[in-house]
């Protein structure tokens, strides 16, 4: 199991705690391909998927992904669907990784702009610092941060959504 997957069941059962208009669940691949994202959240008209950027060096290829699924030509898993999208960074991408917080929010209001009306996209940073990945460190190290920092971010996902 992996570091982003422990955070994104963690915010599922937050987000469940939470009195939204959604039932969440950990994502799954909408087509063929394996690509999903971290979270979802089911309404009766629209659907919320989250992306939590915990220390991705390439955080605007989940925004690339979503706007595959969306398919200008209508054959999209997405196309035509309302959508919230949420594109959570952490303090990673703060200071010197700034510019690719700033690149995926850049794209994120592009795709908002060509799909007016039904994709809305919300960007959040939330406190948190995750660490370094090495193998000598269990995925599970410093769960109580984690647990801390995504119940604190489903407060603020079900505040926009």
């Amino acid at each position: 199991m992996s570091r982003t997957s422990n955070f994104a069941r963690q915010l599922v059962r937050s987000l469940g705690a939470k009195d939204t208009n959604y039932e969440w669940s950990i994502g799954h691949p909408p087509c063929d391909n394996r690509e999903c994202v971290d979270v979802m959240g089911k309404g009766r008209t629209r659907e919320v998927l989250v992306e939590v950027e915990l220390r991705r060096g390439a955080p605007v290829a989940n925004l690339v992904k979503i706007w595959k699924w969306l398919d200008e030509e209508g054959k999209g898993p997405y196309a035509g669907k309302k959508l919230i999208v949420v594109q959570a960074f952490t303090s990673f991408y703060d200071g010197k990784k700034s510019f690719l917080k700033e690149n995926s929010e850049f794209l994120g209001r592009q795709m908002e702009k060509r799909y007016k009306g039904s994709v809305k996209y919300v960007p959040i940073r939330f406190d948190y610092r995750p660490y370094t990945k090495r193998a000598a460190v269990s995925v599970t190290q410093r769960a109580g941060a984690m647990r801390r920092a995504a119940t604190k971010l489903a407060g603020q996902i079900a505040d926009r959504v």
